[in-house]
């Protein structure tokens, strides 16, 4: 009985979320708070705090999407449609209020700790907003996809918005230091957010038969295949355009050890992508690889910029 309330939080997606919250404060703003001594409130505690806290409100908003997307669920993947399989629609609900509320009190214990008023609008804001892109705003063309990945990216601003203090003196004393923060951080928003939307844009190609049944609006039911293969081909450029930025600013072809790495983890995975999506066949096989390794690249970006901030 446990594991499908496992399950239906996306257990996978919910580690990689830990691990990049983990990785974005020990590898980039503690050390750059501590190299300057300027002080922050992000104890171990309030960081575990944290973690737990986004963790637990990216598991509600799956629940919740898959609790309003039970009918279209059961056209595309029926087998594998959690909510009325496995887990009572009633139950689901029980299970994401339960989850929500959880996140609350721990932000509220976290505010009541730092003193940091950021924390519970960022909690509340989140809710909010995972629950109209669940029951609205995933129907709307584009701008559910587009929503869904800017939370992804947005992920580690979370301690931007904690740290107000701490990046305001940043900024103050070290102008220099403070754009460094800034470049990595919008380098990772950007990167994040362009692979995940296109990863979110195949979904909708995946489920189209599903999608259409159920009167979704997506890019792929609205526009067609050919044409949103058309589109993602053109977001995957410009992903592979803004590495290129990054290979530049840097000038990574002076390390040589960095230049490969990044070539491999980075530049390669994004050409797959791009030769996978010229494959004039639109069937659900093709969708269901190309999802599956867009998930990859987005792992293995993290573990270059891991690489890079230790190297």
């Amino acid at each position: 009985m446990v594991f499908p309330y496992l399950k239906i939080i996306r257990p996978l997606n919910l580690l990689i979320i830990t691990i990049t919250q983990w990785f974005f404060w020990n590898d980039l703003y503690h050390p750059f708070f501590s190299a300057h001594e300027i002080n922050f409130v992000t104890s171990p505690n309030i960081l575990f705090g944290l973690i737990v806290m986004t963790v637990l409100l990216a598991a509600g908003g799956y629940v919740i999407n898959d609790w309003f997307d039970v009918n279209t669920d059961l056209k595309n993947k029926s087998a594998k449609t959690i909510v009325t399989n496995t887990i009572d629609k009633k139950h689901a609900i029980v299970y994401y209020i339960l989850l929500n509320l959880t996140a609350f009190i721990i932000s509220l214990s976290i505010y009541f700790s730092t003193g940091v008023f950021n924390v519970l609008w960022i909690c509340v804001g989140c809710f909010i907003m995972l629950f109209l892109y669940s029951q609205y705003l995933k129907s709307t063309l584009l701008i559910g996809n587009i929503i869904v990945s800017f939370f992804l990216c947005m992920v580690p601003f979370l301690f931007f918005f904690m740290e107000t203090s701490a990046i305001s003196i940043l900024r103050t004393e070290t102008i220099s230091e403070f754009r460094h923060l800034i470049f990595i951080l919008f380098s990772f928003v950007i990167f994040a957010f362009l692979s995940n939307l296109i990863r979110e844009i195949i979904k909708d190609c995946e489920d189209m038969e599903g999608d259409k049944s159920t009167g979704l609006n997506t890019f792929a039911t609205n526009k067609g295949l050919k044409k949103t293969d058309q589109l993602n081909i053109a977001l995957t450029i410009i992903l592979f355009l803004a590495s290129l930025i990054w290979l530049v600013q840097f000038q990574l072809w002076k390390t040589i050890i960095e230049f490969t790495i990044f070539v491999l983890l980075v530049i390669f995975p994004i050409l797959f992508v791009f030769w996978k999506l010229q494959n004039p066949q639109r069937i659900k096989a093709k969708y269901s690889f190309l999802s599956k390794q867009l998930k990859i690249t987005m792992a293995l970006g993290i573990l270059y910029l891991f690489i890079h901030l230790n190297f």
